[in-house]
């Protein structure tokens, strides 16, 4: 019996994959059928950061980021969750790319990515 292998960055790329479609499948659905998936979604938040400590987590809104970004409403998207303008660029990098680009591995990069994760969550709580 062959065993089947499936790699993690296969994993990661489909999980992209399907992240990006589901984003871009909400303009479709906008522009052709008139229908704002956001206004389908729940108004509570499943995050369990947020169940647990009442604070939004520095990825809160993300879901609904990522709709808006599909729907090309980037100014909606910002004031959901800016980070998800720099996750959804990084995830087209990787499913271009299929794998994250050397210069793109450099510790600078990750530092100065949490770095802005920590910023924007510290403002998001200030409001």
């Amino acid at each position: 019996m062959k065993r089947i292998v499936i790699s993690s960055s296969l994993i990661l790329r489909t999980l992209c994959g399907i992240v990006l479609l589901c984003s871009f499948a909400s303009g479709i659905a906008l522009y052709f059928f008139k229908i704002d998936l956001l206004e389908l979604l729940p108004k509570t938040s499943f995050c369990l950061f947020h169940l647990l400590t009442g604070l939004d987590c520095p990825f809160c809104g993300s879901t609904r980021a990522f709709l808006s970004l599909g729907q090309l409403k980037f100014m909606r998207a910002i004031s959901f969750n800016p980070l998800a303008l720099i996750l959804m660029a990084v995830m087209i990098i990787y499913l271009c790319f299929k794998k994250i680009p050397l210069w793109l591995q450099h510790k600078s990069w990750a530092y100065l990515f949490a770095l802005v994760i920590i910023m924007t969550w510290a403002i998001r709580l200030v409001k």
